[in-house]
Order: structure tokens, then sequence, then C-alpha cells
């Protein structure tokens, strides 16, 4: 990790050089090399600075959404994730998604209400149902690893939002087949739905403030 005094060096020292992106394709190349650049010091000195050469507020709420999504779930640097936590009028403890056995093979099945429009090379991290596990409280929920490329994974229409409207988000449908190893260890509530939400709302508010 850097530490502090690195972060507080590469604010000051950094040269200002936003050039125009108007969308996220355009975005990606120059987010990418500063993820490379920056990796060694960790997913948040990484992210803010890559909000500093962000030409807009849509791409600094991104990079600290993604340095969440990094930190989260320990994917790379340049690594583009969503958390597909969201069902409509359900508490993120009550969702219906499933994980469940299905002829042999290990199925995600349900439907997400707000995720990041589907782009190059996206992995999704799903809170599923655990099928066969507790009802309720800890080991009835699970993460699943899954890439939005995959059959059986079908985004709706993209929609602006209303703040970042570069970033567009959408729902998803699952119905796919996935591999035992795609069910991350641990719960999918306590240890990565709930941390989530403060992780993302400390590294998307750090790289507003660097933007």
């Amino acid at each position: 990790m850097t530490a502090p005094s690195d972060l507080v060096a590469i604010l000051l020292a950094t040269r200002i050089q936003r050039p125009e992106c108007p969308s996220l394709a355009e975005w990606l190349p120059n987010w990418r090399s500063g993820q490379t650049l920056h990796a060694a010091g960790g997913s948040f000195t990484a992210a803010v600075a890559c909000a500093l050469q962000a030409d807009r507020l849509a791409w600094a709420f991104f990079s600290g959404y993604q340095g969440a999504i990094q930190a989260a779930f320990e994917t790379s640097a340049g690594t583009l994730g969503a958390f597909a936590a969201n069902e409509v009028q359900r508490k993120i403890t009550e969702v219906e998604t499933t994980l469940h056995q299905q002829d042999g093979q290990m199925v995600v099945k349900g439907s997400k209400s707000w995720v990041l429009a589907r782009t190059e090379d996206l992995t999704l991290f799903v809170l599923a149902r655990r099928d066969g596990g507790p009802a309720t409280g800890p080991g009835s929920l699970c993460i699943v690893r899954l890439w939005a490329r995959s059959l059986g994974v079908d985004f709706g229409d993209a929609r602006a939002q209303a703040v970042v409207p570069e970033m567009p988000h959408s729902a998803i449908r699952l119905q796919s087949v996935v591999e035992p190893s795609d069910a991350l260890a641990g719960d999918g509530y306590a240890d990565y739905a709930k941390p989530f939400r403060l992780r993302e709302d400390v590294f998307v508010t750090a790289c507003t403030l660097a933007y």
C-alpha cells in the first residue's frame, strides 16, 4: 500500500491533463493507463490518481466505483467490474436471485434492476441466495462471479443517470451456468454487500474531491 504521504505527493505533483472523453470507450484507455502506472500503490491510490485525469464527474465517479470493486473483490488493476445486488422493491438481504443445482450444473438465475451497462470485459459480482442453505442470516447469501458476455446474461436498455449520464446502467436477467470456483468464499452479505456500501462511498467521495 502507498503511504498517505505518497498519495499527497501524487496529488501535489500531478500536472492536470484532462483529455476530452465524451464516452466510456474514450475514457477507458486513459483510465487503464493510470491504473497501470499507480497499481503498486493499491486500489485507493490508483483510483484517486485516475480521477485527477477525468475531464468530467462521470469518470471520477467511475474511477472511485471501480476502485471499490477492486478492493472488495480483489480484482487486478484495470479490470472492469460491477456489483449486481439491487432488485426492485426488495431489501438487499431479501434478494431472490438464486445459485442452485440444475441438471448437474450450478446455475445462477434471477434479475437485477440496476447494474453498470454492458461494456467490454465487464465482470459481474452477483449477490444470490444459495439454494439449500439457511433461509436467512449467515450463509444464506453468496457472491457469484459472472462475465457479462456469458451465455444467459441479458442486459436491458441502457439508462442514463441524472448526475453522470455518460455512465449508463441497465437491468439484467440471468440464467447462466457457472463453475463452482465462481462462487466466492465467505458470506455474501456480511463479507461483501454490507462493507461494500461504505467502501464505495469512501472511494467515490475521494475521487470526486480529487476531480
